[in-house]
């Protein structure tokens, strides 16, 4: 049986979402899911920090170099990043103007050291696998200690962890770790005239590695030193410095930061200026530049004119 076509009855088709229709539903759908995902993330929490709990990086430990003495003013300020003061030793260490230079003046048994009171402060980085120790001198004394740098007694065998010592025989000794090395002078640095005396060591090398520059010169160097420690039971192949030790310019040290000698063999009397030490070793370009570009005034008693 046909049925006629104009008795059926059919849904109406939908027509076709436009398209601009579809964009504001996908509009609609990222806004209510960015408002979802916001409600659920809490703001930052307030940061209260304690002025004990705040930890600052020392620029020391990446600092070349960690000690620079220029003597100038009433006190011995540390020009380096490390705060390495000094302080004057006794009264017989003065600052004082000489050669229109401000300068450390010191006495027999005068001495200035890295302490800071109180407590005593020891050397603040102290380089222990690399050195470099740089200065201006000027005396006519000959004998005596010029730097000293101690981590213990003389009873244990470390008073003279680095030490320069000049001797009576026109000499340098240097000491590492207890051990010398002597440098015969050609020029006596002793006749009461300015001298640039400069001190490399690298405990990296087994041969060469302690220099000795005088003006901007290298008078020597050694092998060896430091390598061989069979010294009172020091370790053998120990090559490297003990840091936290104390270091004192004029005088020699039996303990660490104390018991100076009374011996005029190991005073020095005479001055000092921009003493200095570094973590790395200077080559020769240094001590030249030194000599020829930073001092040249000091040397006018040697007939030199800036």
């Amino acid at each position: 049986i046909l049925q006629n076509d104009s008795t059926m009855t059919t849904k109406p088709k939908q027509p076709p979402l436009h398209k601009n229709n579809r964009l504001l539903i996908m509009e609609v759908i990222t806004l209510v899911i960015v408002l979802l995902f916001s409600s659920f993330v809490a703001a930052p929490p307030e940061i209260r920090v304690n002025a004990g709990d705040i930890r600052i990086a020392d620029p020391c430990i990446s600092a070349q170099k960690v000690l620079d003495w220029e003597f100038e003013g009433n006190s011995i300020n540390d020009n380096s990043v490390c705060d390495n003061d000094g302080l004057l030793g006794n009264g017989k260490a003065t600052l004082a103007t000489i050669d229109e230079q401000s300068v450390l003046s010191i006495k027999e048994s005068g001495y200035a050291v890295r302490s800071t009171p109180p407590p005593v402060r020891y050397f603040n980085n102290f380089p222990t696998t690399r050195l470099t120790t740089a200065f201006w001198m000027k005396s006519s004394d000959r004998e005596g200690i010029l730097v000293s740098y101690s981590v213990g007694s003389s009873a244990d065998h470390k008073n003279n962890e680095f030490l320069i010592q000049k001797l009576k025989e026109n000499k340098l000794r240097i000491y590492v770790k207890q051990n010398y090395k002597d440098f015969d002078l050609t020029n006596s640095i002793f006749n009461d005239a300015w001298h640039y005396v400069g001190v490399t060591w690298d405990g990296n090398l087994a041969a060469d590695n302690l220099k000795l520059y005088i003006d901007g010169t290298l008078v020597d160097t050694t092998k060896s030193l430091a390598v061989d420690l069979s010294l009172q039971g020091r370790a053998i192949g120990s090559t490297s410095l003990e840091g936290n030790g104390s270091f004192v310019v004029g005088l020699g040290q039996n303990d660490k930061g104390s018991g100076y000698s009374s011996n005029a063999r190991y005073q020095f009397a005479g001055s000092f200026d921009e003493v200095e030490i570094y973590n790395v070793v200077k080559t020769a370009n240094f001590f030249e530049r030194a000599v020829g570009l930073n001092r040249l005034c000091l040397f006018k008693d040697a007939g030199m004119t800036i």
